[in-house]
């Protein structure tokens, strides 16, 4: 009941706080009010609210999730690309591969694919194997070590795929390993 009463303190720090708090209580009959935390018009208090929700296993945050990995919001893509990762959401694979996909314009933007490319791994789902098989081929001019660092973590993924999907990426890197 405190936590449900400071869950309407304006200070976000103190929303995230109790956001945390009814995480670990995981009684289903609090989903109503951490819902509502989900529009809260502060990030760290929207993604801690999405958090709770895929730790409760409520039906609606997949839905919460893909809008975070929708948003124009660099902190709020990153954080939700995580959690899609770290909760195995399957759901999320198509928003993922959207994201590896988009073209990278600076060297941080190659960087920032590693993340998503840990979370596709993480979540195992032949889907992004064709992607990643295009990611490996190809090549970059400009951002030839953010490249490199990317094909490896692409590689360093691969043991999470369904092993017959993805042998010919494996052996293309023992043989570059060689090389």
């Amino acid at each position: 009941p405190e936590a449900l009463k400071r869950l309407s303190d304006n200070r976000w720090f103190v929303q995230r706080n109790m956001l945390l708090i009814l995480e670990e209580c995981d009684d289903r009959k609090l989903l109503p009010h951490i819902r509502q935390c989900c529009n809260n018009t502060n990030l760290k208090v929207s993604l801690q609210a999405t958090q709770c929700l895929l730790k409760m296993e409520d039906e609606r945050a997949v839905s919460v999730l893909k809008k975070h990995l929708r948003s124009n919001f660099k902190e709020a893509v990153d954080r939700a690309v995580v959690l899609s990762g770290a909760f195995r959401i399957k759901e999320a694979v198509p928003d993922l591969i959207m994201l590896l996909n988009k073209k990278a314009m600076q060297g941080a933007e190659i960087h920032d694919k590693i993340t998503v490319v840990k979370a596709l791994g993480q979540i195992g789902d032949p889907r992004a194997v064709q992607h990643l098989r295009n990611m490996l081929m190809s090549r970059s001019i400009l951002f030839k070590s953010a490249m490199e660092h990317l094909k490896k973590e692409i590689q360093a993924s691969l043991s999470h795929y369904p092993p017959e999907q993805v042998k010919e990426l494996v052996d293309q890197g023992k043989k570059n390993i060689v090389n």
